[in-house]
């Protein structure tokens, strides 16, 4: 059939198909392109945004742009068509979209999938391109944008054997490593390993280095002895290698300040930090269905949500050791438990019976909770302390309208919710604090535009100490909430707070008339 002939065909460097297609121009498919032209291939390419794709057609006179992907289809050739986009989102949009490739193909194309999705989109692709009489490799990269424009990519594929061996020629001009992982849905299973080891060793080595420099390793020549040094020694990583030349480079002689440090590891990267936002989603997606817990995925993927809060996702993982540094304790800990005299003893067991119960596990603790719609639901609740007694980050009440404050009682009030003010509420040793909005006062427009910033001010404030914006506890209080303001004004304070679906409970209650 077709696909042994193009095999055959593609046996030898002299007899290649004359083109293939690859969809995509960004930092990998830009690579990925240039890889292949270098090897002889005829390219043809598309992206939507029509100056990347100039600039990745510039590369080679072996490289030509199409103006559609039913025009890259529609070609006397390729019959092999490479798809290098950003987020499942775009890869459903390119393959199975009203316009996309599945639409317009001719029965026997063969397409390879390149992207970082989750195994279920994976053989769902699979299957409505078997469904068309097509040719599908989930074959997901690891190598970064240098990897690709230097043809050294590790490629994992998964699908039928006779479809990867028809495939392996273009593979083998992007990759020097090329591997079929097994049937449909397997290539994406394990680039998903993959990102989820690549990030918790990032976070690890972001961790090893703000350490080193806390402890006076602060130049270039001094990162860059310690890096040869665990390069041969069992703490070493290629994300570590990465990631401490990186700080190593920003640091210099030892001599710049904090802030031009940190400047330089804000500035955009090859591989910025919110590529791994949506692939961490899908790792903890796919632990989450097995039962798994990741608590390292969990916590690199924090990392990543914090820099998001700060407006620097564009950044490389290097950035992320600037962070650490919001955690240190203000005071240096104690070397030791002091003594304890008889009357703080005394003291101390009358608080603990005055104190709320303290549960031995958090199973005991869940036994004692009603039901909850959902498992995360329940996580939300308990990592908020909206249970039992509140510790830690202060519940937000976001009040509109002023005139509610003669029932507020030794809590803070703010009348201004700037970056700097909520930081500072947030580091009080406080169980909430007021934020007077007066949105009940406004247009509804205007509302919902000042509930989104102070969102946005209160998630950046709590990047600033360490805080995950996804930990505090919200409260949209006041009359506005059900008088024509509600859902709009909650759902731009979760717009503003970066949440994409938030836990609500919304409580019609005023105890002092006895309605509810």
């Amino acid at each position: 059939g077709m696909l042994r002939l193009l095999y055959r065909a593609h046996s030898t460097v002299a007899s290649r198909v004359p083109h293939v297609g690859v969809v995509g121009a960004g930092n990998m498919g830009r690579g990925m392109a240039a890889s292949l032209a270098r090897g002889g291939w005829n390219v043809l390419q598309y992206d939507r945004d029509s100056r990347a794709l100039a600039a990745s057609v510039a590369q080679s006179e072996l490289l030509q742009e199409t103006s559609s992907l039913a025009a890259l289809c529609e070609a006397s050739e390729p019959s092999v068509i490479v798809v290098s986009v950003a987020g499942e989102a775009a890869e459903r949009a390119v393959f199975l979209g009203p316009d996309g490739l599945f639409e317009h193909a001719s029965r026997g194309s063969l397409f390879i999938g390149c992207g970082t999705v989750t195994v279920d989109f994976a053989r769902e692709l699979h299957a409505a391109a078997e469904f068309r009489g097509l040719h599908f490799l989930d074959a997901p990269v690891s190598g970064g944008p240098e990897g690709a424009a230097n043809g050294t990519l590790s490629i994992m594929c998964g699908g039928g054997v006779t479809t990867f061996d028809s495939a392996k020629p273009v593979l083998e001009g992007m990759g020097a490593y090329v591997v079929r992982m097994g049937g449909a849905g397997s290539g994406a299973a394990a680039k998903l390993i993959n990102q989820q080891l690549t990030a918790a060793n990032a976070l690890a080595a972001t961790e090893g280095i703000a350490l080193a420099r806390a402890m006076g390793m602060g130049s270039e020549a001094e990162l860059t002895s310690l890096l040869a040094l665990l390069e041969r020694s069992w703490g070493n990583s290629t994300m570590l290698q990465r990631t401490g030349a990186i700080v190593s480079s920003a640091l210099g002689d030892g001599a710049k300040s904090e802030g031009d440090v940190r400047a330089a590891l804000e500035a955009p990267a090859m591989a910025p930090l919110r590529n791994f936002a949506k692939d961490l989603d899908f790792v903890l997606g796919a632990a989450r269905g097995a039962g798994l817990t990741m608590p390292s995925a969990r916590a690199a993927r924090d990392a990543v949500y914090r820099a998001s809060a700060l407006g620097c996702d564009s950044a490389d993982w290097a950035y992320v050791s600037e962070l650490h540094g919001h955690n240190a304790p203000s005071a240096p800990l104690p070397s030791g438990p002091p003594a304890a005299s008889p009357a703080k003893l005394a003291a101390e067991a009358k608080l603990a019976a005055e104190a709320p119960p303290v549960y031995a596990s958090l199973a005991e603790l869940e036994a004692t909770l009603p039901g909850a719609w959902h498992e995360d639901e329940r996580a939300l609740l308990l990592r908020n302390g909206v249970l039992a007694a509140r510790k830690g980050t202060p519940l937000v009440v976001i009040d509109d309208d002023p005139t509610g404050t003669q029932t507020v009682h030794s809590v803070p009030v703010l009348a201004d919710w700037s970056e700097e003010a909520l930081e500072a509420a947030l580091a009080e040793d406080v169980p909430c604090f007021y934020v007077l909005a007066n949105t009940r006062a406004l247009p509804s427009a205007d509302a919902i535009e000042r509930a989104e910033q102070i969102g946005t001010n209160l998630r950046t404030a709590a990047a600033r100490l360490g805080i995950d914006p996804r930990t505090l506890g919200v409260v949209s209080r006041g009359d506005s909430t059900l008088r024509g303001h509600y859902p709009a004004e909650t759902d731009a304070l979760a717009r503003g707070l970066g949440w994409t679906s938030p836990a609500v409970l919304l409580a019609p209650f005023f105890l002092e008339v006895g309605s509810t």
